[in-house]
């Protein structure tokens, strides 16, 4: 956690000499939701939270990482994470991934979720994997 608060840091310095166009957190909020660490992860999200927002001068996206998925837990991935993403069109909320397009660019991010637990044991399920190839058609 403190390399990503660092981050956070980094990229308030930088815009400060420079208007950044958005800002990407990938994810790992937490060091994993491993025995009792269910409420220091919880301690994590709020944490880093608090420095990400102060990045909301830019468009924000954000994803969680293999080591901020808990199942029993999973609806608060959206709203310790993907809920401060702005402007995006949701493959789903829940499942962590959408796009959001930036006109001027001509451009479409697309933010995947590689650590979704599926019943066919893959990283992402077959329903992400049908969203993500409408999501290329432009």
């Amino acid at each position: 956690m403190p390399g990503l608060i660092h981050a956070c840091q980094a990229m308030q310095y930088i815009d400060s000499r420079i208007k950044l166009d958005a800002v990407s957190v990938l994810g790992d909020y937490t060091d994993g939701f491993t025995g009792t660490g269910y409420d220091n992860a919880i301690g994590d999200f709020k944490a880093i939270n608090a420095e990400l927002n102060g990045l909301r001068f830019a468009p924000n996206l954000r994803i969680h990482g293999n080591h901020d998925y808990y199942e029993a837990h999973s609806p608060m991935l959206y709203r310790y994470i993907a809920a401060y993403s702005d402007d995006v069109v949701w493959g789903s909320k829940l499942g962590g991934y959408f796009y959001r397009d930036f006109e001027d660019f001509k451009l479409r991010v697309i933010c995947l979720n590689t650590a979704e637990q599926s019943k066919d044991g893959v990283s992402c399920a077959t329903e992400q994997y049908t969203w993500f190839a409408g999501a290329l058609d432009l």
